[in-house]
């Protein structure tokens, strides 16, 4: 088995500072770039590459994330957001739906206390067409990016504000725009 780190490629083009490259499929991380003595992940974002999906854990390559279960429902932990002192983990719980897509999440905090329940939200979204009578109602992905926007856009106007929370809230809210193409064309499609 080979090592699953990043490797830090000095002559990558990140930022003109470098990249990061997955040991599996040699792509390197083209968004941001990094010195190599500072942890990759908090360059990269995930531990997972974006172009082979290679699980990345620092240590023997697997190639499947670590899974946790909760009241007899598997949930495999999500590594996308790296950041420090972390004091919660995302999890997706039970199976992928017929479309691909997991449809139940929780959010489990690191280091619970005895006896506490590990689980602090539960996040189901939309299950099925929203015009079948056997879909289940449920968040949708719009959704919770809004909330988010709105979070953020809260922080600015007060003594958290920030050149990073406003350049994350324009992407945020191009995402929600994307969001929205892709609805109308399914829409149009229908007809």
């Amino acid at each position: 088995m080979t090592n699953a780190s990043w490797i830090y490629e000095p002559n990558g083009k990140g930022f003109m500072r470098g990249g990061w490259k997955c040991p599996k499929c040699n792509m390197i991380n083209q968004n941001i770039g990094g010195q190599g003595k500072i942890n990759p992940r908090t360059f990269i974002g995930s531990n997972y590459c974006p172009h082979c999906g290679k699980y990345m854990d620092g240590k023997e390559a697997t190639e499947t994330p670590p899974k946790l279960e909760i009241g007899g429902t598997t949930m495999e932990k999500l590594d996308t957001v790296h950041m420090a002192d972390k004091i919660n983990e995302v999890y997706r719980v039970g199976e992928q739906a017929e479309n691909g897509a997991y449809d139940t999440y929780a959010i489990v905090k690191v280091d619970p206390k005895e006896g506490e329940n590990p689980i602090i939200a539960t996040v189901k979204f939309q299950k099925g067409s929203r015009n079948e009578k056997t879909s289940r109602h449920g968040v949708l992905g719009p959704e919770l990016i809004e909330i988010v926007i709105d979070r953020l856009k809260s922080f600015q106007a007060g003594k958290f504000a920030s050149e990073k929370n406003r350049i994350a809230i324009f992407l945020l809210e191009q995402a929600l725009q994307w969001m929205s193409h892709t609805v109308e064309e399914r829409i149009r499609n229908k007809r």
